[in-house]
């Protein structure tokens, strides 16, 4: 089934009936999506079209990953060229084009780098965990330095780690492993605007003012909202 960037409800409804039935969704709620749906269906440039004919400014290129924007038919060819002599391989091996694209990321940043592969900003920063902590355990043997740094509500990932990590998203008590008794986490850098009672208007969310905190309180997610 696919659709044309024109609309026709009968389609677009089969669609969604067929997304519900068979799709899991992150983050998203899927009660919420049993009565509102957005069905996307095209794009190009910096903007996508959905099944009702509606053009949006995608300001967030998918989920941040879309920089170079949709539509680009040159890197389509590129990649079905490429799949078709070699489709895949795991990094067990060398292949070409991993080692020619790490030798440009290399010399874009100065030289003395090496590029480690990976599918997504989760599985990224997964990984800058797990090296960061293998680099110490090489570097200062008998030491365990195994703490990270992160933002309070900052947002790196939907794996395990991520989540839990520079959690954003779950409270303290709600943990989901072990990896938060390793964090130290550190106040947003809208934490003066929010002491001094501010409003902040964040995009696609309404104004929300935030008072000050209690004096006993040093851990923003103790602040009233």
């Amino acid at each position: 089934m696919s659709l044309v960037n024109s609309p026709d409800p009968a389609v677009r409804a089969a669609v969604v009936q067929q997304d519900l039935a068979n799709v899991l969704h992150p983050i998203v709620q899927h009660k919420a999506l049993e009565t509102k749906q957005m069905v996307v269906t095209g794009g190009e440039g910096s903007t996508v079209v959905d099944a009702d004919g509606t053009i949006y400014l995608d300001a967030m290129a998918g989920l941040w990953c879309v920089n170079i924007g949709y539509g680009r038919t040159e890197l389509a060819e590129v990649a079905a060229e490429q799949m078709r002599q070699l489709s895949y391989f795991p990094h067990t091996a060398m292949n070409v084009p991993a080692a020619g694209l790490a030798a440009k990321i290399n010399g874009l940043m100065g030289g003395d780098y090496h590029t480690y592969f990976v599918n997504s900003g989760s599985e990224a920063n997964e990984a800058g965990f797990k090296i960061a902590r293998q680099y110490m355990k090489q570097e200062h043997p008998g030491e365990y330095r195994f703490k990270t740094i992160g933002r309070y509500f900052a947002y790196h990932g939907t794996t395990l780690a991520t989540l839990d990590g520079p959690a954003a998203w779950a409270n303290a008590k709600r943990s989901l492993s072990r990896f938060r008794a390793t964090l130290c986490i550190l106040r947003r850098p809208i934490a003066t605007a929010a002491r001094s009672g501010s409003a902040i208007r964040a995009v696609g969310s309404p104004a929300l003012r935030i008072s000050k905190p209690r004096s006993s309180a040093k851990d923003p997610r103790q602040w009233r909202r």
